[in-house]
C-alpha cells in the first residue's frame, strides 16, 4: 500500500496531460516523425503515434516490454565503424624535402663584437667571425622595453602594435646601442677602465655587419636562423649580463620585466655565470651597478620568488635547469612549454612566430635550423614530435583553452596553473601528425595514405599539426539532450506500485474476458478486453510524460533553460530536481573563453549520477575524449566528429570546447580507434554547420 500511495503522489503532483500530445521546449518527444516541438508536425506526429497504439491495443500490451526495447534500438542504431588509421608523422614531411631529423648540438655564435672601453666608457665595436677567433665572451640579454624607456622622451624609439615586432630595425640596433653603452658604463667592483671585451649582442651579431643597414626584408631570414641556436649562443658565453630599468630590482622576481619574456629562458637555463646590472640611487644621481652571481644561486633565487608567488609551472621549469633529476622531463617539458605559450600572449605575439626558435635546445631533442624556418604552431609541433619519448602531448592538449584561430585546431592559449589544478596526469597517448594527411583526408578524395606523395611542396598544408589521440576511450553524448521516457512506467522505481496493480488488474480482467468470449458473448469479452488494453496503454502514455531518459551524459545550453537548471529540469522529471555540482569546489581547471570567436556558455548533465559541470564551447559537441587526470576530476576534450558516406564516424574530429568531469565517468568510456583533432577551417566549418543543420531538421 506504501508504494501505491507513493505512485498516486507522483503521479498527482507531475503528471500534465498535454506533453502527450505536444511537448515542452528543449525536450524531444516520442513521436514518430517531427519529434523536436518546434518543428511543424510535431503534434500530428503525436497524435499518429497515440492514435496507433489505442488503435492496436490489444496486441500492444502483449509485446514484451524488452522486445519492444530491442526494435527500437534497432531502428535508431547508427552502425559506429572506427577507423584506426595514423596519419604520417610530422617529420615524414620536413620542410627541406627529406625526412625529420635530430640536430647536433653545440652551435657556436657566428659573429661577435669586438668591443674597445676607454675610461669605463664605450668607445668603439666592430664585428668578427667567432670560429677565426673561437674565445670567451659575454652575452647581453635585456628587455627592449626597458632599454628603450633611457632615452630621452623626444628621441625614444615608437613601438610598433601587437603582433608585430616591437621596433623596427634601425631602432632595435639604436636600442642595443645604448644598451652596450649602458653594459661598458656600468660601475662594477673590479676591472681595468681600459680594456677590449668580446660581446655577443643580437641586435649586432645576429646577421652579419653588412648587413646592419639592411632593410627588414633583407635581415629577417638571417635572423630568424640565428635564433634559434639562442640557447646554445647563452650557455656558451663566460657570463650573462641581464637588465631592466626597475629601480633596486635584481632580476628574480616574476614582476621583474627581463624575467618575463619569452626568450629568458633560453638565455639563463643554461647560463655559467651571471652579470646582473640593476639601476640604483647613489648620493643624488642614479647609477648602474653591476654585480656578479653564480648562474646556479641566481636561478634558485627565480625558484623560490615562483614558488612564493604560487607560479608552480615557473618553479619547475627552474627546479629542473638546478637540479634536474628533481623534476621529470615529462613535468618540465610542460612546464616550459606552457610558460612560453603564456609568455608569448602576455607580450602581444599570439601568432607564436618565435616560439619554437625559443624553445630549440632547451628540450632533450633539438630541431636542425632549416626545419624551424616555418612559423607558428608549426614549429612547436615539430620539437613536440622530436622529443616523443620524452614527452606525451596529452598533456598540453589537456590544459589548452579554444584558439581565436579557426585555423587551429588543438593548440590554444594554456589554462592558467592555479593551485589544485596543476597536478596532470596524461591517461591516452598524444602526439601532432603531418596536416598534409589531413588535408588530403578532409577533401574526400579517394585516395589511401598511402598514395600521399613522398616529397611535398616546401610549404605547410594547413596551418598547424593536427593531434592524433591513442588508446583514447570515448564518452558519447546524447544525441538529443533532453528525451522524454516513454517507458516512465516501468523505469521509475516509485511507480513500481501503480505498475503492479495496473498489470494486476489487466490480468484479471483477460481472465474474465476470457471467461466471457467461452461461455457468455464473443463480442462482450473482446469488447471487454479492448477497453482494459486501451485504458493501460492510456497510464502507459500519461506516465510517460512525467520522466525524463535518464542515460548518458546530456548537453544543455544556458540560452535554452534558465539559470535555475535544477529546478528547470526538476519540472520534466522530478529525479533531477537535487543536482551534485561539480565545480569551484573540487578545483577543477577552467578554461577561458576565445576573445575573438563567438562562444556560449552550456551545461554537461549526467543525468543517471545527477552531476554537472559547466562549460564554455564554440559548437555542440557528440562525444568527449578523457586526456588526462587533472586535479580531481579527469579533463577531456569535447569533438565534434562528423558522419562521412558510409555513415561511420569521421576518423577526423574538430576540438569544440574543454570540460572536467568526475572520475567515476571512466567507467562509462567504450574503446575507440584513432581520432585525429583537425583545424575548423572555413570550408570544413560550413560542412560541419550543414551536417547540424540536418541533424536537427531531422
Amino acid at each position: 500500500m506504501e508504494a501505491l500511495a507513493k505512485s498516486f503522489s507522483e503521479l498527482s503532483s507531475n503528471l500534465l496531460v498535454m506533453r502527450v500530445f505536444k511537448e515542452e521546449a528543449a525536450v524531444e518527444g516520442c513521436g514518430y516523425f517531427h519529434r523536436n516541438p518546434k518543428q511543424p508536425l510535431h503534434v500530428l506526429g503525436n497524435i499518429v503515434r497515440v492514435f496507433t497504439i489505442l488503435t492496436m491495443a490489444p496486441i500492444y500490451i502483449l509485446i514484451p516490454r524488452i522486445l519492444k526495447q530491442k526494435f527500437s534500438n534497432y531502428v535508431g542504431a547508427g552502425w559506429l565503424v572506427e577507423f584506426a588509421t595514423t596519419p604520417d608523422p610530422v617529420l615524414t614531411h620536413a620542410l627541406d624535402g627529406g625526412m625529420g631529423e635530430y640536430a647536433v648540438t653545440g652551435y657556436n655564435p657566428t659573429w661577435v663584437l669586438s668591443v674597445k672601453i676607454v675610461n669605463g666608457r664605450l668607445d668603439s665595436f666592430s664585428q668578427t667571425e667567432f670560429k677565426k677567433n673561437p674565445v670567451g665572451y659575454t652575452a647581453l640579454s635585456y628587455d627592449i622595453d626597458s632599454v628603450a624607456l633611457l632615452f630621452p622622451e623626444n628621441e625614444r624609439p615608437i613601438r610598433a602594435p601587437r603582433g608585430k615586432p616591437p621596433y623596427n630595425h634601425p631602432d632595435r640596433r639604436k636600442i642595443a646601442k645604448k644598451y652596450l653603452e649602458l653594459y661598458c658604463s656600468a660601475k662594477r667592483e673590479e676591472g681595468n677602465p681600459n680594456r677590449t671585451e668580446r660581446i655577443w649582442l643580437d641586435e649586432f651579431c645576429i646577421q652579419p655587419q653588412s648587413q646592419w643597414e639592411a632593410p627588414e626584408k633583407v635581415v629577417r631570414p638571417v635572423r630568424q636562423q640565428e635564433l634559434g641556436k639562442l640557447a646554445d649562443i647563452f650557455s656558451k658565453a663566460d657570463q650573462v649580463a641581464v637588465f631592466c630599468s626597475q629601480m633596486e630590482c635584481d632580476h628574480t622576481g616574476i614582476d621583474c620585466s627581463w624575467g618575463q619574456r619569452l626568450f629568458t629562458f633560453a638565455e639563463i637555463l643554461h647560463a655559467q655565470h651571471v652579470l646582473r646590472l640593476t639601476i640604483v640611487r647613489e648620493e643624488k644621481e642614479f647609477v648602474v651597478r653591476l654585480i656578479h652571481h653564480a648562474a646556479h644561486i641566481f636561478r634558485e633565487a627565480m625558484q623560490t620568488n615562483a614558488a612564493l608567488a604560487k607560479r608552480w609551472h615557473l618553479y619547475a621549469v627552474y627546479q629542473h635547469s638546478v637540479n634536474a633529476g628533481a623534476v621529470p622531463w615529462q613535468l618540465a617539458i610542460h612546464a616550459l612549454v606552457v610558460e612560453a605559450i603564456r609568455r608569448d600572449e602576455i607580450t602581444e605575439f599570439p601568432d607564436h612566430e618565435l616560439l619554437g626558435k625559443a624553445l630549440n635546445g632547451l628540450l632533450p631533442r633539438r630541431a636542425r635550423l632549416q626545419d624551424l624556418a616555418s612559423s607558428g604552431w608549426n614549429d612547436l609541433g615539430w620539437l613536440l614530435e622530436l622529443n616523443q619519448g620524452f614527452y606525451n602531448a596529452a598533456s598540453l592538449a589537456a590544459v589548452c583553452s579554444i584558439p581565436d584561430d579557426r585555423s587551429v585546431s588543438w593548440l590554444g592559449k594554456p589554462i592558467h596553473p592555479a593551485v589544485g589544478n596543476e597536478r596532470l596526469e596524461p591517461l591516452v597517448t598524444a602526439f601532432p601528425v603531418s596536416g598534409y594527411f589531413t588535408a588530403v583526408w578532409k577533401k574526400k578524395e579517394k585516395t589511401s595514405p598511402a598514395t600521399v606523395p613522398e616529397k611535398p611542396d616546401s610549404k605547410p598544408r594547413v596551418p598547424n599539426p593536427p593531434l592524433t589521440i591513442l588508446a583514447q576511450k570515448t564518452i558519447g553524448l546524447r544525441p538529443t539532450p533532453l528525451k522524454r521516457d516513454k517507458d516512465g512506467l516501468y523505469t521509475n522505481e516509485e511507480m513500481k506500485g501503480l505498475k503492479i496493480l495496473a498489470q494486476c488488474v489487466v490480468l484479471i480482467i483477460m481472465i474474465i474476458s476470457l471467461y466471457c468470449l467461452a461461455a457468455v458473448s464473443p463480442n462482450v469479452g473482446i469488447g471487454l478486453y479492448w477497453l482494459t488494453s486501451v485504458l493501460y496503454c492510456i497510464l502507459e502514455l500519461l506516465v510517460g510524460t512525467m520522466y525524463l531518459e535518464r542515460d548518458g551524459w546530456a548537453w544543455i545550453e544556458d540560452a535554452d533553460w534558465s539559470a535555475n537548471l535544477e529546478r528547470s529540469l526538476g519540472k520534466q522529471d522530478s529525479h533531477l530536481r537535487s543536482l551534485v555540482h561539480w565545480g569551484d569546489q573540487q578545483l577543477i581547471p577552467k578554461w577561458e573563453p576565445p576573445p575573438r570567436r563567438e562562444s556560449f556558455s552550456a551545461k554537461l548533465v549526467d543525468l543517471r549520477n545527477k552531476v554537472y559541470t559547466e562549460v564554455i564551447a564554440v559548437a555542440r559537441p557528440n562525444a568527449m575524449i578523457p586526456l588526462a587526470v587533472h586535479g580531481s576530476g579527469v579533463t577531456c576534450m569535447l569533438l565534434y566528429r562528423p558522419w562521412d558516406h558510409e555513415d561511420a564516424p569521421s576518423f577526423t574530429g574538430t576540438k569544440v570546447g574543454m570540460c572536467n568531469i568526475p572520475p567515476y565517468a571512466l567507467a562509462q568510456t567504450i574503446k575507440t580507434g584513432t581520432v585525429c583533432v583537425t583545424s575548423d577551417a572555413e570550408a570544413d566549418l560550413k560542412e560541419v554547420i550543414f551536417i547540424q543543420l540536418c541533424l536537427s531538421s531531422a
